[in-house]
């Protein structure tokens, strides 16, 4: 199954997060991406992934365990303190889910 084509008209920018991709034995793909910027900006931060999270999920279904036929699955952590929100984003899928990403990155 390929990438369902998006149904905004212009992606937007990732200004925050900046992926590592990584290819396993199986052909599974792996992204991921740490950002950490001053509070200030965590409202914008998570906006920039919500946004990224409800495309993915609006063009490949929900996100789930690969290996029960799910197309793309992640984990997603934060952390804040007093200065800075540390945000940590990790998707797994295949070519599917790699199309949709090369529309964002």
């Amino acid at each position: 199954m390929s990438c369902v084509p998006a149904t905004i008209t212009a992606m937007p920018t990732l200004h925050y997060l900046e992926f590592d991709e990584q290819l396993d034995t199986s052909d599974l793909r792996s992204w991921s991406a740490l950002a950490s910027p001053a509070v200030g900006h965590a409202s914008a931060l998570q906006t920039e992934v919500r946004e990224l999270l409800a495309d993915l999920t609006h063009r490949l279904g929900d996100p789930g365990p690969v290996d029960e036929g799910h197309l793309w699955d992640m984990a997603l952590q934060t952390q804040q303190d007093a200065d800075r929100i540390t945000l940590s984003l990790d998707l797994t899928g295949a070519d599917a889910l790699a199309a949709c990403l090369s529309d964002w990155c």
